[in-house]
């Protein structure tokens, strides 16, 4: 799915636009950096991902909400 830069304009894909942080927490909002002019973008991750199912959002994985304990070896 493309994100749209709302400063410069410049489209490209969640991969081009560098991942900055939560924009929230918890949950699916974030911010990634346009890489024409570094401005801060909003991105729904999860909107995005229902856009296009074949695609796997970082974090969500089957790993995700499981507890893990470590053990005494």
């Amino acid at each position: 799915m493309a994100l749209t830069c709302n400063k410069c304009g410049y489209e490209g894909s969640r991969a081009e636009f560098k991942y900055v942080g939560a924009a929230d927490f918890p949950g699916p909002n974030t911010f990634r950096l346009c890489p024409k002019c570094r401005n801060q973008v909003y991105c729904d991750e999860w909107e995005q991902n229902d856009k296009n199912p074949d695609v796997n959002v970082w974090g969500l994985s089957g790993l995700r909400g499981r507890v893990f304990k470590k053990t005494d070896n």
